[in-house]
Order: structure tokens, then sequence, then C-alpha cells
């Protein structure tokens, strides 16, 4: 699996002059996120609230005119998700930024994914496809969690995975925890990809005052009088 874990994800060619950036063009990139960011929220606002509010919010955003296909700078989607919390009621926008995060993972599943990488990881272990995954998913957060610092690392009964800030949950602030569209999204791709069974939780979200959002991805329950007995794994390596 040494392609696998070299090459989980792929772009396109547009994609891999934006959004493969060498050490030295890193830090002026971070701050932007994927397109997909904007065209999964939209086409989930569009299908919940109508094309109108769909126009009314996107303008309100001031989000470009067709929505942009290359890699956008993140402060675009901290406008619309401020937009939707402002204008809608907060579970309405719970609901659009988890539907764009299914529909983010769905995207990645179709279009960043080989087959042979989908295939090869299905047929790894649970826990092994797991982090291979992972390892994937760190080495192009940036390209979804923008100038947040992502970390990942196995845990006795799956793994999890942190943000900080959380771009969605620092720019709602509602109080509550905001980080569906993440768990969403990483939950679309470990279900499809390690475990159908898999949840992805929000267990600490910095729009409640954590320092970090902490999601925790649970792969099947593990028996209570086994928790204590099985050490934590180190973080998931990135290479």
């Amino acid at each position: 699996m040494q392609v696998a874990v070299k090459s989980t994800f792929r772009s396109n060619e547009r994609d891999a002059r934006s959004s493969s950036p060498g050490v030295a063009d890193r830090g002026a990139l971070t701050s932007r996120v994927g397109p997909n960011t904007l065209i999964q929220t939209v086409a989930a606002l569009r299908e919940r609230m109508g094309p109108g509010w769909a126009i009314h919010l996107s303008a309100r955003a001031g989000l470009p005119d067709p929505l942009p296909r290359d890699m956008v700078e993140e402060h675009f989607f901290a406008r619309l998700v401020k937009v939707l919390f402002e204008e809608l009621e907060t579970e309405d926008a719970e609901g659009i930024l988890a539907a764009s995060g299914v529909g983010t993972g769905r995207y990645v599943l179709r279009h960043r994914i080989p087959g042979f990488v989908r295939l090869g990881l299905r047929l790894l272990p649970a826990r092994l496809s797991l982090r291979v995954l992972l390892s994937a998913i760190r080495r192009h957060a940036w390209t979804f969690a923008g100038s947040s610092d992502f970390t990942a690392r196995m845990t006795p009964d799956g793994a999890e995975f942190t943000l900080a800030p959380s771009l969605v949950c620092v720019t709602a602030q509602a109080g509550r925890p905001m980080g569906d569209y993440y768990a969403r999204a990483v939950e679309t791709l470990v279900r499809a990809l390690v475990s159908s069974k898999a949840r992805v939780t929000e267990e600490a979200c910095t729009a409640t005052g954590a320092e970090r959002c902490r999601f925790r991805i649970v792969l099947a329950p593990l028996p209570s009088h086994a928790t204590k007995d099985v050490p934590t794994e180190d973080t998931c390596a990135s290479s």
C-alpha cells in the first residue's frame, strides 16, 4: 500500500498548480480553502431553503458569481457561514453546513481518490485503513481547514482530530458545538473507505470556549473493561 499512502488524494492539473504548494510557498496559500466549501454550502442552501435564499445569501456574503472552481480565500467561506447564522435559524444553518460536509466528502470520494486506492483501503484492516486515510487527510487538510491547525492521532476505539481555530466554529459563535461541517465530511470518507458503522462526533468546540475543536472517530465501541488496557497510539504519520 505504499502507492496508496503517497497518493490517496489526487488533483487535476488546474488544482495541482494552486493546491500543491512547495514548502516555500505553503505559508502564502494556507489562507485558501477548496471551492467545495462554497459550492457544497450554496447547493445545500438552495436545496433546503430554495433558490431565492441561495441567491440572496450568496450576494450578502459577497461570493463570486459564478462560484470559483479553484482554491479561494478562506474569508469567503467565513462570510458565508456568518451570513447563514445571521439570517437563518440556528438549526437551519447547522443543517446546511452538515449537508455541505456530506457533499464535500462525496465529492472527494468521486473525484479525488483513485479507484484502486478506494479498493485498497477497503481491503485493509479497519485501523490500518483509518491510519492511512487520516495521514492523507492531514497532508491535504489545509484545503478545507485553511489557516486552522489540524492534528490527528489514533485512539483505542478509532481516532481523533482537532482544529484550532475552526473557521466555521469561530465564525458562528453560537454558544454550542458547531463543527458538523467537518464531522460530516470526515465521517462520509471514513464510512465509505474504512467502516460503514463509523461515527464522528465533536467533543469540544471553540464556539463554546475550548482552545481547539476536537472530533472523535469511533469505528466500533470497545468493551468497557478493554479501554483501560489499550494504549493510545502515536500521532498519525504525515508521509
